[in-house]
């Protein structure tokens, strides 16, 4: 991520929605720098049964459509990010989930 002191926080959350790519989930947000980025988690098409998994976060100005990295966190910084995100959205909350359980999603009906 950046350094401690342009450390990058949401202001404002924009969107929250899985992508039909096959489960990609993205979260844009304004940021305190005044622009807007996307947090984006690319799902693992291959993924084992018992697990739908997730790449490593990517955060992308504006949005992932950008193709423009900014930053590469750890899922500990992706979380960090988020954890004191209050937004009322069921794709935002499953999001927080995956990125809290390492890039993991346990399917519903285990």
């Amino acid at each position: 991520m950046k350094k401690k002191k342009d450390k990058l926080k949401c202001t404002a959350p924009i969107f929250a929605d899985v992508y039909r790519d096959g489960g990609s989930y993205g979260f844009g947000f304004g940021a305190n720098d005044g622009k807007i980025y996307e947090l984006h988690l690319r799902v693992v098409l291959d993924s084992p049964a018992d697990c739908k998994r997730y790449y490593e976060p990517i955060i992308f100005k504006e949005s992932c459509n950008s193709k423009e990295v900014i930053a590469h966190p750890t899922w500990k910084e992706a979380e960090q990010l988020i954890e004191k995100i209050k937004y009322d959205n069921t794709r935002f909350k499953e999001l927080k989930w995956i990125i809290k359980n390492g890039g993991c999603a346990v399917p519903e009906n285990t």
